[in-house]
């Protein structure tokens, strides 16, 4: 992630976007991928491009939040992220 926010340019982004041809397959390849990832049934994968499709911002905000509460009670995660926040898989906390 380290490399995303050092690379990432907030006016660049804009500026490409507010190219007619760019924006056009941008929101393509956004619609095509979320289909895709709805089909396959990626939740987390799908919340991930909604937060990019919304703003790179929030995608860097929000995936460092992730980063930051992963070793945070549940509890904590939900009052800072909402249904935002992942519930730990059965693979991440140990067989049941």
């Amino acid at each position: 992630m380290g490399e995303i926010l050092a690379d990432f340019d907030s006016e660049q982004w804009q500026a490409a976007l507010n190219r007619p041809l760019v924006k056009d397959i941008y929101q393509k390849r956004v619609r095509q991928l979320r289909k895709d990832l709805q089909a396959a049934g990626e939740v987390a994968e799908s919340q991930i491009l909604d937060w990019l499709d919304a703003s790179p911002e929030l995608l860097l905000r929000n995936l460092a939040a992730l980063k930051l509460l992963s070793s945070y009670p549940e509890k904590l995660g939900k009052r800072v992220l909402g249904n935002n926040f992942p519930r730990p898989s059965k693979t991440e906390t140990g067989p049941a």
